[in-house]
Formats: structure tokens, C-alpha cells, sequence
């Protein structure tokens, strides 16, 4: 159509049409108007850049032509330059056009990029948002980015979002099929290599999946660029030195704990975890569970049952997944006589690994299930363990003879380190575990705080050791003694009383081949009988 109507209706020196006026300002439109048209298949085709030409083309000759107009706005929003669309399709809105369809065309196109503006800037200035609002702006994005796939603003929106709501993985399956592609608007930066923000992005998807030294390559790589970009090299050059300084710590508490120096390693894990958790963030979350985790470690050596089992709570609580957290609260809960609890711990991180996907090293399952597996037997078995009382002694680190102003002092002393409201983490993650163990500690004090209460409970308790006791020597399991008692001691007294019951047996059938063989009569009973109750005894 385009190239008939060039070669039909030719131009002289003076601009003047061979064949008059007015068919030559017909002409003119019908090439105005094939040129838009051409411009709608290339935006169809995705290929916005050649359908700009054409409106641009189309809009030399017919300088009002609507239909090109608006293709033309349309074009800027396919090429993710959502200020310029904007502003064109206002324009449009304001000139009322009358072709058909097009003013509610030019409305449902403006309302969109709007929608896309807000949501460029509600992440980049609403930070931290909740929970509700952070999900619905991750979907809206995700609807734009369906036909807008390679804006680069649009992945900054979404990946932002998802970290904030600690969806690392997501924002790594994002970034990672963008490698090679080249995002929109082309001005900043062509491919996903040389854009300095998208290295920044996948720096932190990196610390919060827990690879914290390649989320220090990464940012350093990204760190240069930017400096050249002048895009926030200043915070970047901060959070990587941050970075550093947690890895240091880390390896230098890790070694004084080898050493066996409890108390420095245990100061070293304070000092990263006050460097990790600040009000505003977590940097890292698996990393700083296992800090967390670590020191809960050093606690559990001196014997601060309490502490030890609130920093593991802690690591829980940022990392589902991470096995040794969940197995140490597990092995605290125990020796406090918190069996069920030390069950529900193993259970959990079976089941969160199973809802994420995510296969346990074959050694760490099965050793969890064959846990899982004795408390059930000691739960189920006709001794009733489920109803052993806890340790509320051992909770609060005291010894049973401890006076009512010491129980109140080391109350007040761990609820105060250990109330979820003043937890560094609350605000962050899930305080569940931790209102757990204030319940416990809240548990322990009531009873000892009270006069009756506590002598009832060390009654009971004597019972109950007693009968375990009892259980034991009347064909116990090995469990039962494991948990309640010392395991080396009673697993010697048990060596011992088979023993004897083998010796008894081969002097019983000794003297009995004895006396039937060489004696007989009352006298032979006599003295096999004497012999077998001196055996018994």
C-alpha cells in the first residue's frame, strides 16, 4: 500500500502533487495510515523499536494522525520508558480523540503505566512494609512483567520485594534467566552482566541463602562498576565491609572454641551477632542462625541450660532447614526431662526440609529418626515418661536446695534476657520458639516461687525417681535409664547383675549334676538346697 502510493502521486520542486490537493493529501493519509498499521504488527511481533520508526515516520506526514499517537505512547511503554508514556498518554486523554475505541484504549494504557510508577516507587521509598502488602506487590508486579519481561525496573520492583520478604531462591531463579538478555530501557545498562544494581541484587539473594563469602565477591565486582555508575557505591562498599567483619569473627570464635577457650569464643559469636541483627535487618539469616546456634553451643557447656536453648530457639526461628539447631535444642530439651518437646524439635526439621525440598544428608536422617523413634518407644512404653515432670531445677541452672531469693534472682535474670518482646529478632521472624521458652521459665518459677507448690513438686519428683528406679531393676529398658540417670553407672550395675545371674545359674546346675550324681537322699536335697539359697541370696 505504501509503495503504490509513492510511486502514484509524485512530487515536484515546489512540493506541489501532479494530481492535485486533494488526492494527494489523500495519498498522504493512506501512507500515514499504513505506516501506523505497520507499526501495530511490529508491536504484536515484539518489536517495538522498528514500530517506533513507523510511528515516528507516520507522524512526519500526518502530524495529528491519533492512531500513531497513541501507537507511539504505546511503543514507549513496550520499551519500559514508563515517564515518557506517561506523558504522551496524557496528552492523548486531554486531545479527546474521536477515532473509534481509541480515548478508552488511550485510558486502560495510562491507568497501567500509573499502576507501574506507584509500584516502582512503593519499593523503592516503603521499606519495611508488612507481610499482606509486601505479597500483593510482588503480585501486581508479576502481572506487568508478563508482558513486560525485560524491564529492568520492574525486576528491580520485584526481586526488592522478595528479599524483604526473605524469598531468596525466587529472586536467584529470577536473576539467573536474565543472564545474557538484554533489559529495558537501554539507556543505563545493556545486559544483565553490566548492570551494577542486578550484581548488587544477587549479592544479597547470596547472604540470605547463607553464601556469604561469594555475596562478598559479588559485591566487591559490583562495587567497582558502581563506583564508575555513582550508583550507591558508598552503602555497597558498607554492607560488604559488614560482610567481612562477620567472617572474621566467625572464623576466630570458631577456633577459640576448638581451643577450648568457651568464655572468649563465646564473646567473639556476641559481637557478630550484635553486628548481624540490627533493628531494621537480619544480614543473612542462615549465617546468623548458625552464630545463633554456635554460642548456643558455648551455653550449653557451662551448663546455662536456658541460654543455650534460647539461642538455638533463635536459629530455629531463621533457619527452618538447619538441622544441627533443631537436633541441639532436641539434646538441651532431653536433659532437662523435656522429651516431647526434644521429639517435636526433630519432627519439625523432617517436616520443614520435606515441604522445602530439600534431601538431609543420609547420615543426619537417619540418625534423627532413630531419636524420633526411642522417644516414641519412651512415650509409649508402660513405664509413663510423658508424664515425667521437667527439670525446673535444671532450667534455671539451680541446685534443688536453692533459697527463694535465688530462684527470683535467676528468674528475673533470664526472663529479662529471654522475654520475646525484647528479643533482637522480634519484628523479623517468627517469636513462637521463643514464647516457648518463656512459658518454660515462666513454668519453672511459678512452682519453686511457691512454698507448697515446690515441696509437692520435689515430692513427686523423689517418686517418680524412685519408680524409675524400680522399673529399671524390675527388667527396665535401656532407655529409661539413659534419660533418667547416669548412664555409665547403671549400665555398669547392669553388666554386674548379669553377671551374678550367670554365676548363680552355673553353681545351681553345678551343684545340682553334684548331688544328683554322687549323693542321694534327704541329705543331697539338703545340701543342694542350702547351696542354692546361698546362691540365691
Amino acid at each position: 500500500c505504501l509503495l503504490v502510493t509513492m510511486q502514484s502521486f509524485k512530487l515536484d520542486d515546489s512540493g506541489a502533487s501532479a494530481a492535485g490537493d486533494v488526492a494527494y493529501e489523500s495519498a498522504i493519509k493512506i501512507q500515514a495510515d499504513a505506516l501506523s498499521n505497520r507499526a501495530a504488527s511490529h508491536i504484536m511481533l515484539d518489536n517495538s523499536p522498528c514500530a517506533l520508526e513507523d510511528c515516528e515516520q507516520a507522524l512526519k506526514i500526518v502530524p495529528g494522525h491519533e492512531r500513531a499517537q497513541v501507537r507511539y505512547a504505546t511503543c514507549k511503554l513496550y520499551m519500559c520508558d514508563f515517564e515518557e508514556a506517561k506523558a504522551l498518554f496524557r496528552g492523548c486523554k486531554e486531545k479527546k480523540m474521536k477515532g473509534k475505541g481509541l480515548h478508552a484504549d488511550v485510558i486502560d494504557k495510562l491507568s497501567v503505566v500509573e499502576a507501574i510508577l506507584d509500584l516502582i516507587n512503593i519499593t523503592a521509598k516503603a521499606f519495611p512494609m508488612n507481610k499482606s502488602n509486601a505479597e500483593e506487590v510482588v503480585a501486581s508486579t508479576s502481572r506487568h512483567l508478563e508482558y513486560l519481561p525485560k524491564s529492568r525496573e520492574l525486576v528491580y520492583a520485584k526481586c526488592n520485594v522478595l528479599l524483604s520478604l526473605h524469598k531468596y531462591s525466587e529472586v536467584l531463579q529470577i536473576l539467573s534467566k536474565l543472564k545474557d538478555k538484554c533489559l529495558l530501557p537501554k539507556s543505563r545498562a545493556g545486559t544483565y552482566c553490566s548492570d551494577s544494581r542486578l550484581k548488587w541484587l544477587h549479592a544479597l539473594a547470596c547472604s540470605g541463602m547463607g553464601e556469604l563469602e561469594k555475596a562478598v565477591r559479588l559485591g566487591e565486582a559490583c562495587s567497582s562498576s558502581a563506583g564508575e555508575e555513582g550508583d550507591g557505591h558508598d552503602s555497597i562498599v558498607s554492607r560488604i565491609g559488614k560482610w567481612k567483619k562477620l567472617l572474621d569473627l566467625k572464623r576466630e570464635a570458631n577456633t577459640s572454641y576448638e581451643n577450648k577457650e568457651n568464655k572468649r569464643s563465646q564473646e567473639l559469636y556476641t559481637e557478630a551477632i550484635k553486628l548481624a541483627v540490627s533493628p531494621n535487618v537480619v544480614e543473612c539469616p542462615p549465617f546468623t542462625a548458625i552464630l545463633y546456634c554456635n554460642r548456643g553451643a558455648t551455653y550449653q557447656n557451662e551448663g546455662n541450660v536456658l541460654s543455650a536453648l534460647s539461642d538455638c530457639a533463635r536459629a530455629c526461628s531463621l533457619c527452618g532447614t538447619y538441622v544441627k539447631a533443631f537436633t541441639r535444642a532436641s539434646s538441651i530439651c532431653e536433659g532437662v526431662q523435656l522429651y516431647q518437646l526434644s521429639s517435636q524439635f526433630l519432627r519439625e526439621v523432617i517436616d520443614n526440609c520435606k515441604e522445602k525440598g530439600i534431601r538431609l544428608v543420609k547420615k543426619d536422617y537417619k540418625s534423627i529418626c532413630q531419636q524420633i523413634s526411642r522417644f516414641s518407644s519412651m512415650l509409649g512404653d508402660n513405664y509413663d515418661t510423658a508424664d515425667v515432670l521437667p527439670d525446673y531445677y535444671g532450667i534455671l541452672s539451680l541446685d534443688s536446695g536453692a533459697q527463694v531469693s535465688q530462684i527470683k534472682k535467676a528468674y528475673h535474670k533470664v526472663a529479662l534476657r529471654c522475654h520475646p518482646d525484647k528479643d533482637p529478632l522480634c519484628g523479623h521472624v517468627s517469636m513462637e520458639k521463643m514464647n516457648l521458652v518463656f512459658t518454660l521459665i515462666r513454668q519453672a518459677y511459678d512452682v519453686l516461687s511457691d512454698e507448697s507448690s515446690r515441696l509437692e513438686y520435689d515430692e513427686e519428683r523423689a517418686s517418680q525417681q524412685y519408680k524409675q528406679q524400680n522399673y529399671y531393676y524390675g527388667g527396665g529398658s535401656y532407655h529409661d535409664t539413659y534419660n533418667h540417670g547416669s548412664y555409665y553407672h547403671n549400665h555398669q550395675q547392669q553388666h554386674y547383675h548379669h553377671s551374678s545371674n550367670k554365676n548363680f545359674r552355673n553353681n545351681w546346675r553345678r551343684n545340682k549334676k553334684k548331688n544328683n550324681g554322687g549323693n542321694s537322699g534327704s541329705g543331697g536335697n539338703g545340701n543342694f538346697n542350702n547351696n542354692w539359697n546361698r546362691n540365691r541370696k
